[in-house]
C-alpha cells in the first residue's frame, strides 16, 4: 500500500510524514512530541574565599574559609552559535561580583548570599535562575564538623518582594 509523503519543518528538522498522520490543525498524530526549549545552565564549582563573616566578635577578627557553589539557569543558544562571551554570562564577571560580596562582613551567611543572589541578578539580566550554596568551613561551635552550609534555590521573579531590587 503506498502512502502519500508530507514533508514538514519541525523544530529546524525536515521529517516525512504519512498524510493519515496529519490532523486538522498540523498536528503530528504519530506520536511525535514537541520538545521544550533546551535549558542550560553554568555553573562556578568549588569557588574559595578567606572572609570575616560571623556573629562571634572573634570570627570578624579571625576570619575563615568560605566556599560558594553557583549554579546560573542562563539561555546560552547564542553563544553556541556565535562564539561570543557577549553572548552569554562572563563568569570570570560573577567571580568578581561574588568576590566583592564576600569582602563585605556580615553577621549572617544567609545575609551574604542574599546580597549575592540580588547583585547577580541586578548586574546579569540573562540569568533567569540561581541555585548558590555557602559553606562556612570549620565553624566554631564546638562540633566535629566540615562545613556548616546554606543552599538555595530562587528564580529572578521569586526575588521581587523580599530582595527588593
Amino acid at each position: 500500500m503506498f502512502f502519500p509523503l508530507r514533508y514538514l519543518r519541525y523544530e529546524n528538522i525536515v521529517m516525512r510524514y504519512p498524510l493519515f498522520a496529519q490532523s486538522a490543525n498540523n498536528r503530528l498524530l504519530c506520536g511525535i512530541k514537541k520538545r521544550k526549549p533546551m535549558t542550560t545552565y553554568l555553573n562556578l564549582e568549588n569557588l574559595r574565599f578567606y572572609a570575616y563573616h560571623g556573629v562571634m566578635p572573634q570570627e570578624q577578627v579571625v576570619g575563615n574559609e568560605y566556599i560558594v557553589n553557583l549554579r546560573m539557569k542562563v539561555d546560552v543558544s547564542k553563544a553556541m552559535a556565535s562564539d561570543e562571551v557577549a553572548d552569554t554570562v562572563n563568569y570570570a564577571e560573577v567571580f568578581e561580583a561574588i568576590k566583592k560580596e564576600m569582602e563585605i562582613p556580615s553577621k549572617l551567611i544567609e545575609h551574604v548570599a542574599g546580597r549575592i543572589t540580588k547583585r547577580l541578578f541586578k548586574e546579569f539580566p540573562t540569568i533567569e535562575e540561581i541555585t548558590l550554596k555557602l559553606s562556612k568551613r570549620n565553624p566554631p561551635m564546638g562540633a566535629d564538623i566540615d562545613a556548616a552550609a546554606i543552599e538555595y534555590n530562587i528564580t529572578r521573579e521569586e526575588t521581587k518582594g523580599f530582595l527588593q531590587m
